[in-house]
């Protein structure tokens, strides 16, 4: 079963309803595999969790997760929230 939203996004595209939302710029920074692990290391994150992010960047940045389902829909009973309502519903949550 694959839960998901009802649009899929880029990172990039992400960034925009986020800027968009919190009324402040948002981007994203495309970093290299290794800026990207050595940043996570630095945060104190472990191995396996930082080796299971990078596979989950990796199909996205490919694309591999550039799709839909109905199964949130048949689960609630309702639409999935956009990516932009719910960043407006937790925009508190958003403050620098």
């Amino acid at each position: 079963m694959t839960l998901t939203g009802p649009t899929a996004l880029s990172f990039a595209e992400a960034a925009t309803v986020f800027s968009a939302e919190l009324d402040r710029e948002i981007t994203y920074p495309d970093p290299s595999r290794r800026a990207f692990v050595r940043r996570m290391r630095d945060r104190g994150l472990s191995s396996g969790f930082i080796l299971f992010m990078l596979a989950e960047y990796q199909a996205t940045r490919f694309g591999l997760t550039a799709r839909t389902t109905d199964t949130v829909a048949a689960l609630l009973d309702r639409e999935p929230r956009t990516l932009a309502q719910f960043v407006a519903e937790y925009r508190e949550q958003f403050r620098p």
